[in-house]
């Protein structure tokens, strides 16, 4: 199994986490931000996120030479992470 490439990692970790701080804070400045906007910058953050992730162990070399299909499928979110769920049915608190 090849190492990680943490380089290429925390680049796309870091790009995610200043749209999320970007995102934060326009919606707390008051300022106008349209949902197209808030869009735009999640998807934004998800597509480092999932690269962050789909290339974690691919050289320096592939991720600069990759494909435009090769670079579709990296920004797609893992098929390898399963999402946590709650049950179907859960039992309702008594209060």
């Amino acid at each position: 199994m090849s190492r990680l490439n943490k380089p290429s990692v925390i680049s796309h970790i870091t790009e995610a986490r200043e749209e999320l701080q970007a995102i934060e804070g326009y919606l707390s400045s008051n300022k106008d931000y349209s949902e197209i906007e808030l869009q735009i910058g999640l998807e934004h953050a998800y597509h480092h996120l999932n690269f962050a992730w789909n290339t974690r162990r691919a050289t320096d070399k592939k991720i600069k030479n990759m494909s435009d299909a090769e670079w579709n499928q990296y920004g797609k979110f893992p098929k390898d992470i399963e999402l946590l769920k709650l049950p179907l049915v859960r039992k309702k608190e008594n209060k």
